[in-house]
This record gives C-alpha cells, structure tokens and sequence, in this order.
C-alpha cells in the first residue's frame, strides 16, 4: 500500500465544521488512471467513544450528478481525537470516469477539517497523478466554498498493454537464453 493521497492541497484548514447524521460531505474527482482503493481517510474528531460512518462513492459525470452507488460501508471509529481515521476497502475505479467520495456520521455528531476551495487551486491533480480533485460538497451541494479532508490509499491497475509487454519481453529474454546456451558463443 503506497503513502495516503490527499484529496486536499497541503495548508492550513479553515477550521472544523459540525456533521451530524443528516450531514453528508462530498467530493467529485476523475480517476486518471485504472486504480483500486484499497483505503479511505478523513481528518475527523467523532466526538464520542465510538461513532459510526457511511462510506460511499457514488459514479458521477463532471456535473456532480449522484448516480450508482459502487461502494458502500459502514464502519465505527473510536473517538482519539482530531485525526485521521481510516477505512480499509477495494473498490476499483476505471480511468477518466467521475465519482463523488461521501461521509456521513450515522448515529452522533462529529467535527470535520475543512478547506477553503478558493485557496485549493481547484481543479488539481494529487501527487500520485491518479486523481483530478474538482470540488467539494456539503450534503450534495457543490455551490459551497469547502473542500472536506478526504484522503485515500491505491494500488494501480497496470494497463492490458502493459503486461502483454512485460509477458513478451520475458518470452523474448527466454528464446535468447535457449539459443545461447544451445550454439555457445559465435566468434
């Protein structure tokens, strides 16, 4: 598993905002690249001993449109505190489509980092080069001004091309192998 990605440029927050369990936080980014996420992040206090959250990412178009839910799970994260909670998953994602990454507290109140879209440089490319962060939402309205700390962990799908070029040029390296070893070496 590689380094957690931000969906977030560095910098300082603008504080924390209050989610309760009609609120949702959102996302919309593009994949660049054929990935599986194989963790999601989010820079949260739930306030409480144990607080329970919805994971979900949603397909999209560039529009923010909520179509197929593609992954959704439950989990329960014990309250240490203001800091980045972490949730294992395996969803794959298919290059140059959108999808909405959605947290939402289920049974308590929790508070959430936020930044401020218009210091975020919108839309960027993450570190990875895997994603197009394009705007954040706050429940399903991306008319808002912050971005939420969202984070995710990715293993990238090589391309079909890819491996039929790795398998060839082994097979290749093979061949040359065989000849040698059978004529020896020409002078």
């Amino acid at each position: 598993m590689a380094a957690p990605i931000t969906f977030f440029q560095q910098g300082t927050t603008v504080g924390t905002f209050q989610m309760n369990s009609n609120s949702t936080r959102e996302t919309l980014f593009q994949a660049l690249n054929n990935v599986t996420l194989t963790q999601f992040g989010a820079l949260i206090d739930p306030n409480s001993s144990s607080t329970q959250f919805r994971w979900r990412i949603f397909n999209s178009d560039a529009s923010f449109t909520f179509e197929e839910v593609i992954s959704d799970q439950t989990v329960s994260f014990t309250d240490v505190g203001l800091t980045t909670y972490d949730t294992v998953v395996n969803t794959s994602l298919v290059s140059s489509n959108y999808y909405i990454l959605s947290l939402q507290p289920i049974d308590d109140i929790a508070l959430m980092s936020r930044f401020n879209e218009a210091d975020q440089g919108l839309p960027f490319i993450t570190a990875d080069g895997n994603f197009s962060v394009i705007d954040g939402a706050a429940n399903g309205f991306a008319g808002n001004t912050i971005l939420p700390s969202f984070s995710v962990d990715t293993d990238v799908i090589p391309e079909p091309s890819t491996m039929f070029l790795l398998v060839t040029s082994l097979a290749g390296l093979g061949l040359l192998r065989l000849q040698w070893s059978a004529g020896g070496r020409k002078r």
